[in-house]
């Protein structure tokens, strides 16, 4: 009755864009394992987070005066509740500004390495609690069985 239960494939392909590893297979080859790309009719984008670093190194964020810069402004404010959207913008701003008085960023840096840090550099989530909920399969089916009565009616 229902839908089968599979691994979380949402899971997969949000950790899939995020990470870089190492890992090796049978023969014990190291083998880099980058984040992977975005499949879209257009063909492939780099991932999000690739953006961002290239884009962070460009601002010259990655000197030792912009790690200080950073550390500066985003230590500014500590994200637990109440914080949102616009308070990062803020620091990134600030951050961004110092950076050009500074004049830190790269002879490559453009408007686009800007505006990835506006729409994809994360919020600080170090204060957030991501561990994953456990949940029994019997829960899962429980809920399964609940949402598709719900949908085609009581029996």
């Amino acid at each position: 009755m229902g839908e089968f239960i599979v691994p979380n494939s949402t899971l997969y392909r949000r950790e899939s864009k995020l990470y870089a590893d190492v890992e090796a297979y049978e023969d014990g080859t190291p083998l880099w394992n980058a984040p992977a790309g975005h499949e879209n009719p257009f063909g492939r984008r780099m991932p999000a987070v690739v953006a961002v670093i290239e884009a962070m190194a460009a601002c010259g964020m990655f000197t030792l005066a912009g790690l200080q810069a950073s550390s500066q402004v985003w230590g500014e404010l500590e994200f637990k509740e109440r914080e949102t959207l616009w308070d990062a913008e803020r620091l990134t701003r600030e951050l961004l500004e110092r950076l050009i008085a500074e004049g830190l960023p790269q002879e490559s840096a453009t408007q686009d390495h800007v505006d990835t840090l506006y729409r994809h550099w994360p919020l600080p989530m170090y204060n957030v609690d991501l561990s994953p909920v456990p949940v029994t399969l019997d829960a899962l089916k429980a809920e399964q069985d609940r949402l598709y009565w719900a949908e085609v009616g009581d029996p």
